[in-house]
């Protein structure tokens, strides 16, 4: 839901909070850089506050797509690789590309590239989640074309608290959280401490090894002090640990096609038919070298069938699994009031993200594709290792009288990101010393600057112009390390073909014009138009060839987006009845998307490519109703049509016809029901149904040439009947997430056009558990 969001969820602060004609508590965004209401923001941004995180059961990355309208949830090979996807802009996986919906901590911008996991934030003692949609390139820290995700810790108050929770569910999960909030010197100094520990027994049962993939064990820990002092000057501290070691839930095996002209024949090779190839016995001398129930004689195509009727919770994966993070976010926010008008605020930030994953890439107990042996130091898999610090100036306030409200800014941040990835493909031909290898090691740099402006002029009547313009400076390199089997080699980097140390500096214009009229205390219209950019860089999994796709070159180019956005916006009064409606429609052109190919380049590769010409223009409708003082019902319904309207892609000296968007369901939306109502002087029970829905969408752009790629729709019902005694501050409460037990996917690798296999990853079963809270 969100326009429709509890009363003060999202404020910055308690005291912030200010009420309508409807009686409803105002929700405060900072979706423009400064705090104003949901209601009166002429931009389109959902919010998801402190007690609905709680309502909804959100507790991590993958949740969000369920409580956050038209946002998607994409993962990869495993569940702890995600990206967000908003409007038909996401991340297609393991490309190296910028996320085209980025995600902040307390306004610092915190992704890494494509190929990270989860975990770079935690769902604990948050303030709220917004998401942002359509364009951010004007006033946000990086360009975002596809949207914005700002998560905002809870602040210290200036009152001792805090709370516990617990929480056990089926799976044996073990949930523990709590915050601790100290005053230190009274509305001077103020401290709060926070921390989370999880532990969970997996969904799946691998039969080839006995695991349960998807035990993992999570903690962390969040220390934030606030100091003000005089002339309104404060500082925000805030630092962020995060751990995380296990397993994670693994793809199967979801469809096989033979008919690809190009692939390897994987049904071929993993099956009797291997003795036409290399002669009689071969088949027999692989069944006997690789001992297995879970291995049919009759090959791969046999155990397809196997796969699907058992469902994708017993699999037979043959590959070790493995998955550890180890984050670090810092934020330090400055501000002081240099006049009644005028605002000086200093933002920086650095976070060290560190992870570590290895899976099964097909799913199978056949060694068809999965991770290497080893790495540079004896760990197989992939590893990332990335470091951001960025330094953020803002001048804020208003002039002529408060008619005109500015924010101008300066950015400056510097990346760099460590990636290694190892894999293995087609270990029959490794029986006869054929095996091919691929090994990828690089590391990218970008460093960039930008100045900004952007300003609101009300023009009286209601009406408003808002205008903002970003000059982005930013340089890309990409370094092809020793150990990567495409290093190039002196002869090639004399003659001027190949660079293992390349480098490019991309400059840019963003900007954003819009026309407000706030016909109403109630009503808002608006309308936006907007441009953002992804600059270009280089894939690191192919050779480091000086040029682009069509000279079989390493970097692919700058993608733009613009749009324009018409929306409406209403909170007030239907008869007696306080509501809250908001509608934005959308038209987006993206020229030179970024997106992936496969291709074999020593083994299958990802590789960021540029799509000439996408349009994606759909709607978002969402809405609150309170029906009675114990009553309330709400929803959204999303549509997104997307597609390449040029999807003849350079790539590899040649052309590929790239035809299907994808992470992009055409239609999605959520249905609620809560009721809340006194069961006595001091006791209020609850009861809240969920019920989340989409329609199928392909997991790779090039659908149109592997159509097995596509994964269906579904509906997920989610429950949660709790009872409250506010005044003693306690709550116990039953939450049950997908109730009717649907089996659905989320994610995968759609490899068929390289190894005649796709694998899909299952989201997860029915879920359970009972939670106790105390707020003191």
């Amino acid at each position: 839901m969100l326009g429709g969001a509890a009363p003060a969820l999202a404020q910055t602060a308690a005291d912030s909070a200010s009420k309508t004609t409807a009686g409803n508590d105002d929700i405060i965004v900072t979706a423009q850089r400064r705090d104003e209401s949901l209601s009166r923001t002429p931009v389109a941004v959902d919010v998801v506050g402190m007690q609905e995180l709680a309502e909804q059961n959100v507790r991590s990355e993958a949740d969000l797509q369920f409580a956050a309208p038209g946002l998607s949830v994409r993962a990869g090979a495993t569940s702890n690789e995600v990206n967000f996807s908003l409007r038909g802009q996401s991340v297609d996986q393991f490309t190296g590309t910028r996320p085209g919906v980025l995600p902040y901590f307390n306004e610092v911008q915190i992704s890494s590239n494509s190929g990270g996991g989860s975990g770079a934030t935690s769902f604990y003692d948050l303030q709220s989640v917004q998401v942002l949609k359509g364009p951010q390139g004007t006033l946000f820290g990086r360009n975002a074309t596809g949207g914005a995700v700002l998560f905002t810790s809870a602040k210290p108050t200036n009152e001792f608290g805090g709370y516990l929770s617990a929480r056990y569910g089926n799976y044996d999960t073990v949930q523990l959280e709590g915050a601790l909030n100290l005053p230190i010197v009274d509305d001077r100094l103020l401290a709060r401490v926070a921390g989370f520990y999880s532990d969970q027994t997996g969904f799946q049962h691998n039969l080839y090894d006995g695991s349960r993939p998807g035990s993992i064990e999570r903690y962390g820990v969040r220390g934030s002090l606030t100091w003000r002092g005089e002339g309104g000057f404060e500082n925000d501290l805030v630092v962020d640990y995060y751990k995380a070691d296990g397993t994670s839930t693994q793809s199967v095996l979801y469809a096989l096609d033979p008919t690809q002209p190009t692939a390897a024949a994987v049904t071929l090779f993993y099956s009797p038919g291997l003795d036409l190839v290399f002669g009689p016995g071969a088949w027999d001398g692989y069944l006997s070298r690789h001992t297995n129930p879970t291995i049919p004689a009759g090959g791969l195509a046999d155990f397809l069938a196997i796969q699907k009727a058992r469902g994708p919770f017993t699999i037979a994966t043959n590959d070790a699994n493995f998955y550890r993070a180890e984050n670090l976010i810092v934020t330090n926010s400055t501000s002081v009031d240099l006049n009644d008008t005028t605002k000086l605020k200093n933002i920086i930030g650095y976070a060290h993200l560190k992870t570590d994953v290895r899976g099964d890439t097909d799913g199978s107990p056949f060694g068809v594709a999965g991770d290497g042996e080893i790495d540079e130091v004896g760990r197989p898999g992939g590893h990332t290792r990335t470091t951001i610090l960025s330094e953020e100036l803002q001048l804020l306030g208003t002039l002529a009288a408060d008619r005109l409200t500015y924010a101008l800014g300066f950015y400056l941040s510097s990346e760099k990101s460590n990636v290694f990835r190892q894999a293995t493909f087609l270990d029959v031909f490794g029986d006869l010393g054929l095996s091919p290898l691929s090994v990828n090691s690089d590391v990218a740099y970008n460093n960039s600057y930008a100045f900004y402006g952007q300003g609101t002029y009300q023009l009286g009547g209601g009406f408003g112009v808002t205008a903002g313009l970003r000059y982005t400076s930013e340089t890309v390199r990409g370094r092809t390390l020793p150990i990567d089997n495409s290093y190039a080699t002196p002869a090639q980097i004399d003659s001027g073909v190949a660079d293992n140390d390349q480098r490019k500096t991309i400059r840019n214009l963003s900007w954003t014009f819009g026309l407000q009229n706030q016909i109403s205390d109630d009503v808002l219209l608006y309308a936006v138009t907007r441009r953002s950019y992804r600059n270009g860089g280089f894939n690191g999994s192919s050779p480091p060839i000086v040029g682009d796709a069509t000279v079989n070159g390493n970097s692919y180019g700058t993608e733009t987006v613009t749009d324009v956005e018409a929306g409406a916006k209403f909170q007030g009064l239907l008869g007696t009845m306080p509501a809250r409606f908001n509608i934005a429609l959308y038209n987006m052109w993206i020229k030179n998307g970024q997106r992936n190919a496969f291709a074999d380049i020593n083994g299958p590769a990802s590789l960021a490519v540029n799509v000439p010409r996408t349009k994606v223009y759909g709607f978002e409708l969402d809405g609150d109703l309170r029906l009675t003082d114990w009553l309330r019902i709400g929803g959204n319904l999303n549509y997104t049509h997307a597609r390449f309207t040029n999807g003849l892609t350079p790539a590899f000296g040649g052309t590929i016809l790239l035809g299907t968007v994808p992470d992009t369901p055409e239609w999605s939306g959520t249905v609620y029901g809560e009721i809340a109502a006194p069961v006595s002087s001091r006791l209020t029970a609850s009861l809240r149904g969920d019920l989340y829905s989409q329609t199928g969408t392909f997991y790779i752009a090039s659908g149109n040439l592997n159509p097995t790629a596509h994964l269906p729709g579904y509906s997920i019902a989610n429950f949660r009947i709790g009872i409250e005694d506010e005044a003693a501050g306690w709550s116990l409460s039953a939450n049950l997430k997908n109730a009717f037990d649907k089996v659905y996917y989320v994610g995968g690798m759609p490899l068929a056009a390289l190894l005649q296999f796709n694998s899909a990853l299952p989201g997860a079963p029915r879920t359970y558990s009972l939670e106790a809270r105390y707020r003191f």
